[in-house]
């Protein structure tokens, strides 16, 4: 089981990273050209979230139940190693972080009065978002594990 849901963890990641990526382009672009908000960046920003729960979903199952990794973090705690404390704290605290700024900026977005507002405030909460998550995946790991 831990193999799979960390090679589906693995894959999911390149997917919220993109629908973030998407999201923050077609703000920026909406916010400069003064366009509507289309039913298209509505499905980005649902979409955006959506995977993004799912993907601190799997997370949450991996960190509490399967991972070797976090199962040693919980029993022995970092003892010196950088790896434990690593996914232990930061990863799994930055990652809650930056999935409560996703969901913040889709639901704030989405009670938005204006389209301008949508936009901005899609704008600031998925790159801040996706900023925290650049600084807590583990570049360290394979960027792509094998099922």
């Amino acid at each position: 089981m831990y193999p799979t849901l960390l090679a589906v963890h693995s894959i999911l990641r390149w997917i919220v990273l993109s629908s973030i990526v998407f999201g923050i382009y077609t703000s920026a672009e909406g916010l400069i050209s003064k366009r509507a908000y289309t039913s298209i960046d509505q499905i980005t920003r649902g979409v955006t979230s959506g995977i993004s729960h799912l993907q601190l979903l799997i997370g949450l199952l991996l960190y509490a139940s399967v991972s070797p990794i976090t199962r040693s973090f919980l029993e022995n705690g970092a003892q010196g190693n950088d790896q434990l404390l690593f996914f232990g704290v930061w990863h799994a605290a930055a990652m809650i972080a930056a999935v409560v700024m996703i969901t913040i900026g889709a639901a704030v977005a989405k009670r938005a009065a204006t389209d301008q507002k949508k936009f901005r405030v899609t704008l600031i909460w998925f790159t801040v978002a996706l900023l925290t998550i650049l600084s807590a995946i583990p570049w360290f790991r394979p960027f792509l594990r094998a099922f």
